[in-house]
């Protein structure tokens, strides 16, 4: 699929929806693990940009690695990235001044994934009955083809016998 396809199915709400919680819990989920094994938050951000598989994330992710090298903390760069929601830095800014970075990431991890399963749900309850729709009429169509098969089938013997009957005239019933 070329990536102008992809970004236009990504456009609509719902899958859109969906790819930006799977994206913000991988993104939130990578950069937990990746901070709690003390590796340093440059390399976490980039490691967790791969990880989201976001590509407006990779847009801004240099701007966000600059603003990390000129001292600002992760909730700041992070508020600066365009494709994340404004809680998820809210968040994190809430966990950098806990001090539990790590285990707040891990929170938000799981709360993404909470809501991708909710879209997901939502998605699949309006797409069931949708395909079951398509799946009727397609069992119609090919009962409706079986039948005129099947009829044209009977009457073909009916529809030769048109040319005997001329040949042979009227038939005398009884007299």
């Amino acid at each position: 699929m070329t990536e102008a396809i992809r970004m236009r199915l990504w456009r609509l709400p719902v899958l859109g929806r969906l790819r930006l919680h799977a994206g913000c819990s991988r993104f939130a989920r990578g950069l937990s693990l990746t901070y709690k094994v003390g590796i340093p938050v440059t390399q976490c951000l980039t490691l967790a940009t791969r990880l989201a598989d976001l590509p407006e994330l990779d847009r801004d992710l240099p701007y966000c690695l600059q603003a990390m090298n000129e001292g600002q903390s992760i909730a700041n760069v992070l508020s600066q990235a365009t494709v994340l929601p404004s809680n998820f830095s809210s968040l994190v800014r809430a966990g950098e001044e806990a001090g539990k970075l790590d285990a707040l990431l891990e929170w938000v991890a799981r709360f993404y994934e909470a809501e991708f399963e909710d879209n997901l749900e939502r998605l699949l309850s309006i797409l069931q009955p949708l395909l079951i729709g398509l799946m009727g009429g397609l069992v119609g169509l090919l009962l409706l083809a079986t039948i005129s098969i099947v009829g044209a089938l009977l009457f073909l013997p009916v529809a030769a016998l048109g040319p005997l009957a001329e040949y042979l005239g009227p038939i005398p019933f009884g007299g």
